[in-house]
């Protein structure tokens, strides 16, 4: 703002209006400016000039949020922009740049907004400052939690590849304090911090400076016409409803809006962390509410149709309205059962190392060995991207589909497609073991809800042990596994292992890993993001898994050892994993006196709900009956498409279903190669029909109405009607 020159005419900008006796009309105003406007020529002032001067300063701040906004979508695009497609250009950059300022308009509306209609009464009511009082408060809230959020999202990206989504739930609802522990750990919080509020304070004194006054003064605006007061108005309440909308159409901007361009990367980067966060939150909203959540899957909330569509007609009719008898197996029976099942399910145990050329860094070699010996699915789907998410598909063999099964009411009883409901009818003794402790996600209370009769943390390990904030090392909880399980009982033992997560303490090269350097070959495609310490903490949980398979194998007859991971560890050489990099766990079978020669169907494709059905018909006897959503991974029907965390694997093909379709071929030993293009539309209505179906069991329970009109009479009650008589 200029300084009034002295002298009995000086104004200060926005008081030029002001009568000496009247309020002040300037957005912002000190003692040396009343009395400087005191000694001005009196004009007239009306609430409709009053309030254009505010509008002004408020637009002021509309165009200092976009501009904020802005430059957190490129702080975001620069330390990532590596991860576009290597032939995306310019142009692209500049539509996804472009079209962002839609989304931004609605979020910088949204803050101005208080102000303005504080404007419009301030106005009549001749309040004076409390407008400009308000905005300098608004612009300091916005300054903070915007550039929070830009930290926030930063390191998320890094992390996950995206803005804000719904793995954002599993932070939220993770242990807290070793979620802030392992930042603290692998980030500079307190200089990040330290930076941020001196960058805050920086941007929030020459906002609340630029904000002050207003472009035309109070003065000329009183001589402006009615009919130029008139054209001002509506032309602001025309501006303020397009920003508000982000758009000029017949609708407003929405979030499938966001993919302009053809890259994945740059469609991440459109929306801000505000629009992005919300679009999550609406999503959970509504996958929550009874009444309307079956309808994200099915339009016409048909879930028979859908049951129908994915059992067939006969065994959808043979269920009586009962899901549990819609889906119910006949297990073939098994020449030699297991009598101990251990179920590892390890913490980002991801399947690319398993793979030429990167095999030559030696993280899975127990693994790989093993296999050899065993059966090795390399091409296995993991339910999602997050730990407790996956791990409820892998024990519950219900298909995850957004709702968190281990927070639902209807989760207080086994379900009956579930690992230890199962294993319990066939006289198993069922053990849970996690090396972490067991508040998190309320875990022991929801593996003992789920049947488990033995169940066991870290703490029953030993506290920490030289562990890190999510629990005790892998060798020390498989130690205590195989000293824990006698001969007494056959037994189903799950395990839930952590240490190959950040903030990666364990003294690796004390271990014995061997890497020093990166082999040549893969020098090239190595950015160095994933250290080489890192790294070795995938060896060291392998290397766990191979010692652990050799201890139970000599001291329990029959053993059968199962590992799977939890989900796509988010660490690669680089930050372009192709898409079946980036996707696929694998699923070890070892047992050499069970499985014996048996071997998977030419093309066999699996995800984490077929992993109970797997054991299931390696442990029942022939005839036994079960309810399950998956299938036996060494049955025929194996050939068929798997599905999970939104995509699809059928044989010689791995296809992307939600945000940008896309498919690539798998190498001919994994399977025969497609003899079409897969049909992408297809595979998503049938992933949308098993996400309905356990969304179903899940929230609503097994009754299923007639038809969809009978199940929209009855959605109000929600979790009361899949829950009832199963609640505690």
């Amino acid at each position: 703002m200029t300084e009034p020159r002295p002298g009995p005419q000086a104004q200060p900008a926005g008081l030029d209006t002001q009568p000496p006796s009247g309020p002040p009309l300037e957005a912002g105003t000190d003692d040396q400016s009343r009395t400087e406007a005191a000694a001005a020529p009196a004009v007239p002032s009306t609430p409709w000039t009053r309030f254009a001067v505010q509008a002004q300063c408020d637009l002021k701040l509309w165009l200092v949020c976009m501009g904020l906004l802005s430059l957190c979508r490129l702080a975001l695009f620069i330390p990532f922009h590596g991860r576009m497609e290597s032939g995306t250009g310019a142009g692209a950059v500049l539509m996804a740049f472009a079209n962002g300022l839609r989304f931004d308009s609605q979020v910088a509306t949204v803050w101005i907004a208080p102000g303005l209609l504080l404007g419009i009464v301030a106005a009549f009511a001749g309040w004076g400052r409390a407008p400009a009082v308000l905005r300098q408060v608004v612009a300091g809230l916005f300054v903070f939690v915007t550039v929070l959020l830009a930290v926030i999202t930063y390191g998320y990206f890094r992390e996950y590849g995206n803005q804000f989504d719904d793995r954002v739930f599993g932070v939220v609802e993770d242990d807290l304090g070793a979620v802030l522990a392992t930042v603290w750990k692998e980030y500079p919080a307190t200089t990040v911090a330290l930076v941020m509020l001196a960058f805050d304070a920086a941007l929030f004194l020459g906002v609340r400076r630029l904000v002050r006054s207003p472009w035309i003064g109070g003065a000329r605006l009183a001589r402006m016409a009615v009919p130029g007061r008139a054209a001002a108005t509506v032309g602001l309440a025309v501006f303020l409803a397009a920003a508000a909308r982000g758009s000029c159409g017949r609708r407003p901007v929405q979030e499938k809006d966001a993919a302009v361009t053809s890259d994945p990367f740059l469609n991440k980067v459109v929306l801000n962390a505000y629009k992005a966060l919300d679009y999550t939150i609406e999503v959970r909203r509504r996958l929550q509410r009874s009444s309307k959540g079956i309808r994200v899957f099915l339009a016409d909330g048909d879930i028979r149709g859908a049951v129908r569509r994915v059992v067939g007609d006969e065994r959808e009719r043979s269920g009586g309205g009962d899901l549990d008898a819609c889906l119910l197996r006949t297990a073939p029976g098994w020449a030699s059962p297991p009598r101990h099942i251990f179920l590892v399910v390890g913490e980002s145990y991801s399947a690319w190392p398993l793979e030429d050329p990167y095999r030559r860094l030696g993280l899975a070699g127990e693994v790989e060995r093993l296999g050899r010996e065993g059966i090795l699915f390399r091409n296995l789907l993991p339910a999602s991207t997050g730990t407790m998410t996956s791990l409820a598909t892998v024990l519950t063999g219900i298909t995850e589909h957004g709702a968190p099964i281990c927070y639902q009411p209807n989760s207080r009883r086994p379900y009956p497609t579930g690992l230890a409901a199962i294993f319990n009818r066939l006289g198993y003794r069922t053990r849970f073991f996690y090396g972490g402790y067991l508040s998190w996600q309320r875990i022991g209370d929801f593996v003992r809800d789920q049947g488990f009769q033995e169940v066991h943390g870290g703490g029953d390990v030993g506290g920490r042990i030289g562990g890190n904030e999510w629990g005790v090392p892998d060798g020390a909880l498989l130690d205590f596994v195989a000293s824990r399980v006698t001969d007494e009982q056959p037994s189903l033992n799950v395990i839930l292992t952590v240490s190959n997560h950040a903030p990666f303490e364990v003294d690796v090269r004390a271990e014995g890993f061997p890497l020093k350097a990166m082999p040549p070959e893969l020098a090239a495609v190595w950015d160095g993001e994933y250290r080489l310490e890192q790294m070795g903490h995938f060896w060291y949980a392998d290397r766990c898994l191979g010692r652990f398979a050799g201890a139970v194998s000599k001291k329990l007859p029959r053993t059968l050892l199962a590992v799977t991971g939890d989900h796509y560890g988010r660490h690669f050489l680089n930050a372009k994993p192709n898409l079946a990099e980036g996707s696929f766990v694998p699923l070890l079978l070892y047992g050499p006196e069970v499985l014996g020669g048996a071997r998977p169907p030419a093309g066999a494709c699996g995800s984490h709900t077929d992993i109970a059905a797997t054991l299931t018909d390696l442990a029942a006897p022939a005839g036994f009956t079960y309810p399950a959503m998956g299938r036996s991974l060494l049955s025929p029907e194996a050939v068929g498409p798997a599905f999970g965390c939104g995509k699809v694997v059928g044989p010689g093909f791995l296809a992307e279903l939600e945000g940008t379709r896309s498919w690539m071929r798998l190498p001919a030993a994994d399977g025969a190669a497609p003899t079409a293009d897969p049909d992408l539309a297809a595979l998503e209505r049938r992933q949308r029909d098993l996400k309905a179906i356990g969304w179903w069991r899940v929230l609503r329970g097994p009754a299923m109405p007639e038809g969809p009109e009978a199940g929209a009479a009855k959605s109000r009650d929600g979790a009361r009607s899949g829950g009832g008589a199963q609640r505690r």
